[in-house]
């Protein structure tokens, strides 16, 4: 069965109905989503980084006369070598990040359906064309290939997870608002402004 265009399920929270907020990207799909922390992506950052420690490159020293006579090693950071390593270094940390944030994204943060029929239509045509995205699942041919390929909806994505200003977003607040501004005159219950 696909999602695209489904009907949005009803979630039900503490006792309150509420839908899980979504999306329609630009092939059609709608894809629900839980809002993340603003914390993930530095907490992301810091499990990468723990995680490649032991890579990183160590920074080299170099002998300099610290006084008369006196040698003792320096380290020296600039070193281009060191540099080179270190952005080598550095973009691996990145790319590993950004793997990492798709799995949160494809297991915990998007919820959605897998389009079976158009998986396995995809994968046909790459096979034949000497690209089998045999190194792809199901969940990522799904989202980053056939959902979302373009990076206006990856960045459309990114805002919303992360609870973005989008002007839909606005919109309902500012309707949120006045709905409980209007119920408290009508109960009677809003206070004057003090003068």
């Amino acid at each position: 069965m696909s999602n695209k265009l489904a009907a949005k399920p009803a979630v039900h929270t503490n006792g309150r109905k509420a839908d899980r907020p979504y999306f329609v990207s630009s092939a059609g799909y709608i894809i629900h989503y839980r809002y993340l922390s603003q914390e993930t992506i530095p907490r992301l950052d810091v499990a990468v980084r723990l995680a490649l420690a032991e890579e990183k490159p160590q920074i080299p020293t170099q002998r300099l006369e610290t006084g008369p006579g006196e040698w003792n090693e320096v380290p020296n950071p600039h070193n281009e070598k060191y540099q080179e390593a270190l952005e080598a270094w550095e973009a691996q940390v990145q790319e590993e990040a950004g793997r990492r944030f798709l799995t949160l994204c494809e297991q915990y943060a998007l919820i959605y359906e897998v389009d079976q029929e158009e998986v396995a239509a995809l994968r046909a045509v790459q096979a034949v064309i000497g690209d089998p995205l045999d190194d792809l699942t199901d969940e990522q041919i799904f989202l980053w290939r056939i959902a979302m390929p373009t990076a206006d909806d990856q960045m459309l994505l990114y805002g919303k997870l992360f609870g973005g200003l989008t002007e839909e977003a606005i919109q309902a607040q500012k309707a949120s608002f006045l709905g409980d501004l209007q119920r408290q005159v009508a109960q009677g219950s809003a206070r004057p402004p003090a003068p």
